[in-house]
């Protein structure tokens, strides 16, 4: 194969790079145990890397084989090249153009940038406060005494907002925001249990849940938006991350997502969430970390739609009476079966967006 651009060609003396690329103690190539391999393997990957070598036949020498060999992603130790050696970043084939890189100077957008940060995101930020939606994280992390405001998914706004000024941040950098920013997050790290759960309709008052979250973790993910709000997390956090170069928000994250990493699989509780979203945060958390578990965790939400589906009914006149229907939540068929756009707008749009991603 040929590499990518964005490849670093490792030669002559690798093991000083292996340890710069890899946080691993260098050690010549030909002295590594497959544990060790293992482990520069995860390292590289944790980075956004994954391992390409040119391959030899085993019965052959390669100082004594003058012809190039076919360069190969490696997932477990071989004989390979001690001077030909690449790490290669995951990423899609095609690259989008970062808006960083555009530069708006029409009379009709750029007027509206400027209000969108004088204006909205301030706006924001106070509505976020005056409803109580901080103070539920607050709460949540024992920092003040209260009780739960508002509806289930309302962790959302807070996150959405924090994305929106991470994007601000990114072309005015804004001393002040940036520190209000801080101050958000900090609350929202004291709302995270140790496992890493991070659901404050449920965390404030475990024993009187919120209505339509059900009695437990992970029961009721038709209608409780749990992993909704962690998919928005996770957006806000690559955000944050991309526009400050801070971890504080992407480490809450990253925490999070290996908890529900840890819940859902082949292997492990089968479901999907009932309002997408965590599909396209997966995929986004992916291209920052390059941890491959996030992307196949976001196959695996999407490949468990339409697949024994069972959904809680709810009485006529429920609020949630409207969950009963899989065409609403567009579970009614697998993915690949679904041939017209149906049910909740805004799911959908999250869930094609979700399809091409991993897709890509």
């Amino acid at each position: 194969m040929t590499l990518p651009e964005k490849s670093v060609i490792l030669s002559g003396q690798m093991s000083g790079a292996l340890a710069y690329y890899t946080d691993f103690l260098p050690c010549l190539w030909d002295q590594l145990q497959p544990q060790q391999f293992s482990l520069i393997r995860q390292k590289a990957s944790e980075r956004g890397y994954s391992i390409y070598a040119l391959l030899f036949p085993a019965e052959e020498n390669e100082f004594q084989k003058n012809a190039p060999g076919a360069w190969e992603k490696i997932e477990n130790f071989q004989f390979v090249s001690l001077w030909r050696l690449a790490l290669v970043k995951k990423d899609y084939p095609i690259q989008p153009v970062l808006f960083t890189q555009v530069a708006v100077s029409d009379t009709f957008w750029l007027p509206r940038i400027e209000t969108n940060r004088t204006v909205t995101i301030p706006f924001l930020l106070k509505k976020n406060e005056e409803t109580g939606r901080v103070d539920n994280f607050a709460i949540a992390g024992g920092l003040i005494k209260g009780r739960y405001k508002g509806e289930r998914y309302n962790d959302t706004d807070v996150y959405k907002t924090i994305e929106g000024a991470a994007y601000s941040l990114l072309i005015h950098p804004d001393p002040e925001l940036d520190k209000a920013l801080d101050t958000v997050i900090a609350k929202i790290a004291a709302a995270q249990e140790p496992d890493g759960y991070l659901f404050t309709a449920r965390t404030t008052d475990p024993s009187h849940p919120q209505p339509g979250i059900g009695p437990e973790r992970w029961v009721e993910e038709n209608v409780s938006h749990e992993l909704y709000n962690a998919g928005h997390l996770y957006e806000a956090a690559v955000a944050h991350f991309q526009a400050t170069g801070k971890r504080t928000l992407l480490q809450i994250a990253i925490k999070n997502a290996d908890l529900v990493a840890s819940v859902y699989g082949p292997d492990k509780r089968h479901g999907f969430p009932g309002h997408q979203e965590i599909e396209l945060a997966l995929v986004k958390l992916y291209h920052v970390t390059g941890n491959e578990k996030y992307l196949n965790l976001a196959k695996y939400f999407l490949d468990q739609r339409g697949h024994d589906v069972k959904l809680t009914q709810y009485p006529p006149g429920n609020r949630f009476a409207i969950y009963n229907d899989a065409e609403q939540i567009q579970a009614h068929k697998p993915i690949f079966e679904q041939d017209e756009a149906v049910g909740h707008a805004v799911r959908a749009a999250y869930m094609f967006t979700g399809m091409a991603d991993v897709a890509a």
